[in-house]
């Protein structure tokens, strides 16, 4: 193959365009064109890794998986019974489920849960108290699900302790009771 030459006449000028094809050329530009093409269709892929705190607390799906960069991946977080959804930390930011996480490098994601806290609210016929002890584990007047929490009836000086009424009954002091739901207790004394 050798060289090709074109004439063209352009206002009284002769315009010569020489193009020198070779067999070696031709495969360096279709190897380059394929080089380009292979590139620009590779898509970089990347880890989404979600976490459950406490592991107990619930689940995230996926929990685990490899996406294309730019893809978005849908997170759900699902408690457990007695657990509550409080929000997402690490790599997604946000307290709403599900959430869409879009992949741009490697994601680390917690779904984070807690125990659903339950209020017990004491009441006084007469007078007295009540000492409240927490026998595992809880805070404050608001408990977490599951708290076992001790109830002393107290009297003043002058009266006695006469018996319980609402979530617990009897008069068994003190007395222990299970938080699994809102309760209401009252403890009575006369003198």
């Amino acid at each position: 193959n050798g060289p090709f030459t074109i004439h063209q006449v352009f206002q009284n000028q002769k315009l010569t365009i020489n193009f020198y094809l070779t067999k070696i050329n031709i495969l360096k530009k279709l190897l380059l064109l394929i080089f380009v093409v292979a590139l620009s269709s590779c898509t970089k892929e990347f880890v989404v890794d979600v976490k459950s705190v406490p592991p107990e607390g619930g689940s995230a799906i996926p929990s685990q998986g490899t996406y294309k960069e730019g893809s978005t991946v849908t997170l759900i977080a699902t408690p457990n019974l007695e657990y509550k959804f409080t929000g997402w930390s690490g790599d997604a930011i946000g307290s709403s489920s599900p959430i869409d996480v879009i992949v741009d490098d490697n994601k680390n994601v917690v779904a984070n849960f807690s125990l659903v806290q339950y209020a017990l609210t004491t009441s006084i016929k007469g007078e007295g108290s009540i000492k409240e002890t927490i026998v595992n584990t809880g805070k404050s007047t608001d408990y977490d699900s599951g708290t076992t929490v001790q109830l002393e009836a107290v009297p003043s000086k002058g009266y006695y302790f006469t018996g319980w009424s609402g979530d617990i009954t009897g008069d068994t002091n003190p007395s222990q009771i299970l938080i699994d739901k809102p309760k209401n207790v009252t403890a009575s004394f006369e003198k």
